[in-house]
């Protein structure tokens, strides 16, 4: 919810610092397109949101350069990460276990290509459910693979989807429950959407003990061997139910209420997971939305892309108006998450995007 503006006398930033659905209209004075009273814009500049109070702040500075920090100094300054995580990353959606990582750490060793961080999409866990490991992805389990992979120096990084699977006797789902912290519907019962295990229930991150409860999950996850985590579908991702549905506050709260806001709340709370189980270290989260000071918790990538030239020439302003707009820490699927690069185009990615502050490969 930002907006750079060039004035007489430097940039004004505008952000609406409000997660309801936002709006925006310029001033036009083209008649020409006006053939009913309707289509006329206002003489003036018009911000807004379809509820909530209008909190704007307005930020001025002579040089384009100077607005981002004082957007920062206001939502929150970008800490410094981990070493590694400014590094080569390598992914795929298939890689699933202790025999993909491995062979990738013995093939970049092999190739003498430096790679800090191996990522791990949805298939890792006990039929898609948040915060397993399936048994026979890892037989001995993640720590043990962690130490082999951190002799070269590399890290095992894990996504986390906030989608609980809705099944009695798996634990996650059956805490969730007993301490009355999932998403409420218009009945007063969990909404339910449908996601990647079936049936899933949503964290109310607007709440403190939605958050508390996410943190205490997350840092038994850690535990396990993660060195980081991929924070996936948390736009939130309801699949082919109406997400409008998901109430917050335990159903006080309509969903156009925070819904923007929704993955700040789990940024925040994995952020805190990763610090209680290791306070020693810098976390590392990725992420796929935000809000306004996001990047006090995570690096943002911009979602999932295809494998052509457009995405890739598309890459480069979407990276520095993300940088403009305070999340400074982010970059692309390299090579594009849908479809496959040719040699030419997956060389054109490398050359562009070894520039930027994350560079995660994910197709090849």
């Amino acid at each position: 919810p930002y907006l750079i503006v060039r004035v007489p006398n430097g940039f004004v930033g505008l952000l609406l610092h409000n997660p309801y659905p936002a709006f925006i209209e310029t001033p036009g004075t083209d008649e020409a397109r006006v053939f009913v009273e309707w289509q006329r814009t206002a003489p003036t500049l018009v911000v807004g949101n379809e509820g909530g109070e209008p909190v704007l702040w307005l930020l001025h500075d002579t040089t384009l350069d100077g607005l981002p920090r004082k957007l920062q100094k206001l939502v929150g300054t970008t800490p410094l990460p981990p070493l590694w995580a400014l590094g080569y990353h390598q992914s795929r959606w298939g890689y699933a276990g202790e025999k993909d990582v491995l062979d990738l750490d013995r093939e970049f060793a092999k190739r003498e290509i430096p790679c800090d961080a191996l990522w791990l999409d949805i298939d890792y866990m006990d039929g898609y459910r948040v915060f397993t490991v399936d048994d026979k992805q890892f037989p001995k389990g993640v720590d043990s693979v962690a130490q082999k992979l951190a002799k070269r120096g590399r890290r095992i990084v894990a996504i986390l989807d906030p989608g609980v699977k809705r099944e009695r006797g798996y634990p996650v789902y059956d805490d969730g429950i007993a301490k009355d912290i999932f998403c409420q519907g218009p009945e007063g019962t969990p909404y339910v959407g449908m996601v990647w295990p079936g049936e899933t229930v949503f964290p109310d991150f607007s709440i403190p003990e939605g958050r508390a409860w996410w943190t205490r999950h997350v840092a038994e996850f850690v535990r396990r061997g993660f060195g980081a985590a991929w924070l996936d579908m948390n736009d939130p991702s309801t699949g082919p139910v109406d997400p409008c549905g998901m109430h917050f506050q335990r159903g006080r709260l309509p969903h156009a209420a925070f819904r923007n806001a929704y993955a700040l709340g789990m940024q925040k709370a994995s952020y805190e997971g990763f610090l209680a189980a290791r306070p020693d270290e810098r976390p590392f989260l990725l992420t796929r939305s935000g809000f306004a000071g996001t990047s006090r918790y995570a690096a943002a990538w911009t979602g999932d892309n295809l494998s052509n030239d457009f995405y890739l020439k598309v890459c480069i302003p979407t990276t520095l108006g993300l940088a403009l707009s305070g999340v400074p820490f982010n970059g692309p699927d390299v090579g594009g998450f849908g479809g496959d690069a040719s040699p030419r185009l997956m060389l054109d990615w490398m050359k562009a995007c070894f520039l930027f502050p994350f560079f995660r490969n994910y197709a090849v």
